[in-house]
């Protein structure tokens, strides 16, 4: 988890399409049961939703958080989000709106995964009212030993106020 990587020349850069909820596209099924099961879920800290590639997991948390109007700040990744610069810039970007004013951040210029999890920490810490943080396509970001403890002590140390929920095609090691 120590380990330093160097800064992204694209880690200042948001890429809105990556922090914006997906659209719900008609017809859809609402599957009742299931946000029942999502609602309790957020209860919780963290809820994983895994399955194959094609079964639903992005429509289901998608078409749930726009009929609940759930506070969600989505989060598609990719691989290049194994930069703890790119991370927290991106996760800043999608929370910005509803931080208490005279929350300022640097997160383009995190360095490291222990950092980048107490800073996302922090700045869950200043939000107003609940959130749902959404990692979509978590299986898309490298399974390294600093990544898994950046997002362990990330979940670990959640305020009461946020949760995460995780979709991915494996199970997560966390």
């Amino acid at each position: 988890m120590g380990r330093s990587m160097g800064r992204s020349p694209s880690a200042g850069i948001v890429v809105t399409t990556k922090i914006t909820v997906p659209p719900t596209r008609s017809p859809i099924l609402h599957r009742t049961r299931l946000y029942e099961v999502l609602h309790d879920a957020l209860r919780r800290r963290l809820v994983v939703v895994a399955a194959g590639a094609g079964f639903g997991k992005t429509t289901l948390v998608s078409a749930f958080v726009h009929a609940l109007r759930v506070s969600a700040a989505w989060y598609r990744l990719d691989a290049a989000d194994a930069d703890p610069a790119t991370f927290t810039t991106h996760l800043f970007a999608a929370l910005r709106g509803r931080l208490k004013r005279g929350s300022l951040l640097a997160p383009g210029l995190v360095r490291d995964w222990p950092t980048a999890a107490r800073i996302v920490v922090d700045l869950l810490g200043r939000l107003r009212g609940d959130v749902l943080v959404v990692l979509d396509d978590y299986h898309l970001l490298p399974a390294t030993p600093e990544i898994r403890a950046g997002i362990t002590f990330l979940i670990s140390n959640l305020p009461p106020t946020a949760h995460v929920a995780i979709l991915t095609r494996t199970q997560p090691d966390l």
